[in-house]
């Protein structure tokens, strides 16, 4: 059986191991030195006042979902047991996939943003978005 510490990074930042009904599961995050595991439940995002589902634009690649597709994500951080971080996202969690234009919904973004800027500087946006949530709430990475 392949290890983590196996799996073929290339074109993916993240990726997730989740639960069968879909609402929680484990983040999964490289970063260049580190492999993190972060535990995080996710929901979707509806207006209060009428119980729709709202678009949203993903915190971590900036990508525009809407519907179904838009999510809320959140981790409980290791400082504190009660203290939780939260963020708009993309509810498949296909981040890697939508900042390289390999998804429906990244070119429907793209359209809907009339965001002018390459692959790479996406890709790079998305990874220091990263970077930002594993040094947040303080992980241990798997491999220390």
């Amino acid at each position: 059986m392949a290890s983590l510490m196996d799996v073929a990074w290339d074109g993916y930042d993240m990726f997730t191991a989740i639960t069968k009904d879909g609402t929680a599961g484990i983040l999964f995050i490289e970063s260049s030195e580190h492999l993190y595991a972060v535990p995080y439940e996710i929901s979707a995002v509806r207006n209060a006042a009428t119980g729709r589902s709202k678009p949203i634009i993903c915190d971590f690649c900036k990508t525009w979902q809407a519907g179904p597709r838009a999510g809320h994500i959140t981790f409980k951080t290791k400082r504190a047991r009660s203290d939780v971080i939260g963020f708009l996202c993309c509810a498949d969690l296909q981040c890697s996939l939508h900042v390289r234009d390999m998804t429906t919904a990244a070119k429907t973004s793209r359209s809907q943003l009339r965001e002018n800027i390459t692959a790479k500087q996406r890709i790079d946006r998305l990874q220091l978005s990263l970077r930002a949530l594993v040094e947040r709430p303080s992980l241990e990475p798997l491999d220390s």
